[in-house]
C-alpha cells in the first residue's frame, strides 16, 4: 500500500524554490529591487551558451557532452534540440545516460519538452553523468572566479543532486561569504538546509541576511519554514503589516500573501485568509499558485474561480497543475505535472512522493511508480515514504525478492506512528505475494485497527481494497466480498473537500465487487477460505 495513498501530501509552505542561477535571470526575485544586495556579478546564465560556442569552433564529443549537459540542467531551450540531435548523431561515442536524455528530449514535442513533456525519460537528464559534467565545469569557474557567489551557488546545487550533502553545505558556505545578503542565494541557503533537515540552520542564514522585516521574499522564506516546523516566525506581524487590507499584491508580494495566509489557516481565522489567497493569487509566482491551490482545498474554495484555471495550466506552473488535476480527479494529468515538478524540483521528496502515489493507485502503473520512487530516492536515500512506496511498486510487478529486499530497508515504525498502518499492509502485500496468506491477513487486520482507532475512513477503503484485491488473487472470492461488506458507507461522511477522491473510492468499490462477482461465475471451483 503506498504510503502516500492515505490521501497524499499533508501540508504544504510556500518554502523558496532552490534552481540553477541561469534560470533565476529573468524570475521576480531577480527584478526585484536590490540596492541593499551586494554585487557578486551576474547568474551563470552564459554558461551552457559558452559550452555551445566551445563546441561549434572546436567539435569534440567531450566538448558537446559538456554543452548538452549544460543545456539540460540550465533548460536552454534555444540550443537543445540542436545538441540533442549531435549527441543521438554521435552514436556509441557519447555514454548512455547522455544517449537516453537525448532521446528523451526529441522523443517529445519541440515547443514543450524543456519545460516537461509527458515523459519519465526526461529525468535522465539528472544522471550521475550528466550532473557530474555540469559539477566539474563549475569547480572551474568557481576557482577562476572565487568572488561570484553565484558559481558557487550553482556549485552547491550541483553537488546537492549527486548527494554530496558536505560539498553541497561547504560551496553554499563560500556563496554566502562572497555574497553577503543577497536575496537570491540566501534563499536557496535556506532551502538547502531545509533539505538536510537543518531547519534552524535555514531561519539563521535569513535573519543574518538583514533587512528581513522589510523584504518580502526573505519574510515569506522565514515565515513558511517557521511554520513547517509548527511555528510562527518571529516576524510574523512585520508580514501582517506588508499584505493586511491590501485587494491586490503584486507578484513580488504574492509568496508573502501566501505565507501569511498559511498562517491564518493554521490559527482558524480562514476569513482572513481567503482575502489574502484572493489578493495574492493575481499576480502569482508559480509558488504562490501552487500554495492557493493547496489552502483553496483546504478552505473548500472554487479553485477554478478564484484562481482563473487559465493560470493554473501555464507551463511552469507544474506543481499547481498537479494539485489542480489531483482535487478535480483528473489523475494521469496528475502524475504528468509531477514529471515536470520533479524536474523542476529534482532533490524534492514531494512530487517523488505524490507520483509514485498517483502512478500506484489510480493509474495501476507500477512500473512509472517505480521510476518515480527509484528517482527519489537516488536524492533521498532515506527516505521512508518512497522506499515504502518502491516496495509496492516492485511487488505489484511479481519482483517479490526484490520487493523483500527493500522491504528489510525499512525501519518498523512504533504503533502510534501514522505509518504503522502502512508498513504493515505492505508487509501483508508481501506475505499474500508469497503464499503466506494467513500472514497476510493477520498484518492487514494489524493495519485496519490502526486505521480504525484514527477514524481515517478513507485510507481504511484503500486498504479493504488492496486486501480485497490479494483474496481474489488468490481465488478466495468469499473472502474478498466479506472484506468490502466490512468497509463503512462513505457517501456524505468525508468532507466536501475530498469528494472527488472518495467518489473515486466508491467507484473503485463497485468495480471490486463486480469482478468478484464475474470470478465467482467464472471459476466455480476455486477454493473459498
Amino acid at each position: 500500500m503506498a504510503a502516500s495513498g492515505f490521501g497524499g501530501i499533508k501540508d504544504r509552505n510556500v518554502v523558496p524554490r532552490w534552481r540553477p542561477s541561469a534560470l533565476f535571470a529573468s524570475s521576480p526575485e531577480a527584478s526585484a529591487s536590490k540596492e541593499r544586495l551586494l554585487d557578486v556579478g551576474p547568474p551563470v546564465a552564459d554558461w551552457s551558451e559558452v559550452a555551445y560556442q566551445h563546441w561549434v569552433s572546436a567539435p569534440s564529443v567531450g566538448l558537446l557532452a559538456d554543452a548538452f549537459s549544460a543545456a539540460l540542467v540550465e533548460q536552454n531551450k534555444a540550443r537543445l534540440m540542436e545538441l540533442a540531435h549531435a549527441v543521438r548523431a554521435s552514436g556509441d561515442r557519447v555514454s548512455v545516460p547522455l544517449q537516453r536524455a537525448a532521446t528523451a528530449v526529441l522523443g517529445g514535442n519541440e515547443d514543450d519538452v524543456v519545460v516537461g513533456a509527458a515523459s519519465i525519460g526526461e529525468l535522465d537528464r539528472f544522471s550521475e553523468s550528466i550532473t557530474d559534467r555540469y559539477a566539474s565545469e563549475l569547480r572551474k569557474r568557481a576557482r577562476l572566479q572565487p568572488r561570484n557567489g553565484f558559481h558557487w551557488h550553482d556549485l552547491s546545487y550541483a553537488l546537492n543532486l549527486l548527494g554530496d550533502k558536505d560539498g553541497a553545505e561547504s560551496a553554499m558556505r563560500a556563496a554566502i561569504q562572497v555574497s553577503g545578503s543577497h536575496r537570491l542565494i540566501v534563499r536557496s541557503a535556506a532551502r538547502l538546509y531545509l533539505h538536510h533537515d537543518g531547519r534552524k540552520d535555514a531561519l539563521s542564514v535569513i535573519e543574518r541576511a538583514g533587512g528581513v522585516a522589510k523584504d518580502p521574499w526573505l519574510l515569506s522564506a522565514h515565515l513558511a519554514i517557521s511554520q513547517g516546523g509548527g511555528r510562527s516566525s518571529r516576524f510574523s506581524v512585520a508580514a501582517r503589516q506588508l499584505v493586511e487590507g491590501r485587494k491586490s499584491l503584486s507578484t513580488q508580494h504574492s509568496e508573502l500573501g501566501m505565507a501569511v495566509a498559511t498562517q491564518e489557516v493554521m490559527s482558524g481565522r480562514s476569513k482572513k485568509a481567503k482575502q489574502l489567497i484572493a489578493a495574492s493569487s493575481i499576480h502569482p509566482t508559480e509558488n504562490a499558485l501552487a500554495q492557493a491551490v493547496w489552502l483553496s482545498h483546504q478552505l473548500s474554495l472554487p479553485v477554478a474561480d478564484s484562481l482563473k484555471n487559465q493560470s493554473i495550466e501555464q507551463d511552469a506552473a507544474f506543481e499547481a497543475k498537479c494539485w489542480s488535476s489531483f482535487y478535480r480527479g483528473d489523475w494521469a494529468l496528475a502524475a504528468e505535472s509531477a514529471i515536470g515538478w520533479l524536474i523542476d524540483e529534482p532533490f524534492s521528496t514531494r512530487p517523488a512522493t505524490q507520483g509514485s502515489f498517483l502512478a500506484s493507485t489510480f493509474l495501476r502503473d507500477h512500473v512509472l511508480a517505480e521510476r518515480f520512487a527509484v528517482f527519489g530516492l537516488r536524492m533521498n536515500p532515506g527516505d521512508w515514504v518512497l522506499r515504502n512506496n518502491l516496495v509496492v511498486a516492485l511487488a505489484e510487478q511479481d519482483r517479490i525478492v526484490e520487493a523483500g529486499r527493500e522491504f528489510l530497508q525499512l525501519a518498523e515504525p512504533s504503533p502510534e506512528s501514522e505509518n504503522y498502518a502502512v508498513y504493515c499492509a505492505t508487509g501483508g502485500l508481501l506475505s499474500y505475494r508469497r503464499g503466506f496468506v494467513g500472514d497476510g491477513r493477520d498484518l492487514y487486520a494489524r493495519a485496519m485497527s490502526s486505521l480504525v482507532r484514527s477514524r481515517n475512513r478513507s485510507s481504511q477503503m484503500i486498504l479493504a481494497l488492496y486486501q480485497s484485491a490479494e483474496e481474489m488473487k488468490a481465488g478466495n472470492f468469499v473472502m474478498a466480498k466479506e472484506i468490502l461488506g466490512k468497509v463503512p458507507a462513505f457517501s456524505g461522511v468525508i468532507a466536501d473537500k475530498e469528494s472527488v477522491f472518495s467518489r473515486a473510492l466508491e467507484l473503485e468499490l463497485q468495480r471490486a465487487v463486480a469482478r468478484i462477482a464475474i470470478d465467482e461465475v467464472s471459476n466455480p471451483l476455486l477454493p473459498s477460505p
